[in-house]
């Protein structure tokens, strides 16, 4: 098995009824717009990781209102094959007209999408300096029944454990701006690693959008209030010390600390 080279990082998708006041909400949590187009899409980074908000689909599909897709991003898709080849990953590639996207099957049989860094504008707006907090880093939880299988499917793509206890959450990161995979055993009904659809193409890797960051999370909380966010508090417990806030889709939200 090789060592990938491609320098993947996290780049969730959320699909969502009004994206514009979901991507004011991801920019005053602290990351900014690389690319927009209207209000329908918007590409964001932060410290490390990405997130990528899209105007939702229909009600009953895997790109409905509120859901998010365990999603990647590299700097070319020049290779993706060549990769699946060496390290017993199913990876298709094609040209779409904004560029090209690599498929990847997953451990369970699901769609993983792998976005190439657009190089070409294709008519969307591109923001000539964005401006991230580098104390962010995007975090995708995944819901994972089997730890060592996911931990050795995503180790293909240059993902090495990196904190958690391993039994009921495990964080995964490929680099210092990878942002990070975060396995999380299910423990309630409709904790799914994919998309329940007996329609193969519909079989979509999920997840949940979080964050960590190095920001103080009181000062991070009350940021988020005064900015129109009430639901945002720091919860600590015998899980975690974390901010929860409702994001603007009606979607629970963790930010946890993260060491400098």
């Amino acid at each position: 098995m090789s060592r990938p080279s491609l320098d993947f990082a996290v780049a969730p998708v959320r699909f969502s009824s009004r994206p514009d006041r979901m991507v004011a909400f991801l920019e005053t949590v602290g990351m900014a717009a690389v690319l927009t187009r209207g209000t329908q899409f918007a590409d964001l980074v932060a410290g490390a990781g990405r997130v990528i908000v899209h105007a939702a689909g229909g009600p009953g599909t895997a790109s409905e209102h509120g859901l998010s897709h365990l999603c990647f991003i590299t700097r070319s898709a020049d290779g993706l094959v060549e990769l699946g080849e060496q390290n017993g990953l199913d990876i298709a590639v094609v040209d779409e007209s904004y560029g090209r996207q690599g498929y990847l099957t997953g451990p369970g049989g699901e769609l993983i999408v792998i976005n190439e860094e657009q190089l070409d504008d294709y008519g969307y707006t591109r923001a000539a300096s964005p401006q991230p907090d580098p104390r962010l880093s995007v975090s995708a939880l995944r819901y994972s029944p089997d730890f060592a299988r996911d931990t050795e499917f995503f180790r293909r793509l240059g993902f090495e454990p990196d904190h958690g206890d391993g039994v009921w959450w495990q964080g995964l990161r490929a680099g210092t701006r990878s942002g990070v995979i975060g396995l999380h055993r299910p423990s309630a009904p409709g904790e799914l690693p994919a998309f329940d659809s007996p329609d193969p193409t519909q079989r979509i890797a999920l997840t949940r959008i979080g964050f960590a960051t190095q920001e103080p999370l009181e000062d991070l909380a009350a940021r988020l209030r005064s900015a129109g966010y009430p639901s945002a508090h720091v919860i600590s417990d015998r899980a975690a010390t974390r901010v929860h806030v409702v994001d603007p889709d009606g979607c629970d939200m963790e930010i946890h600390p993260d060491s400098p």
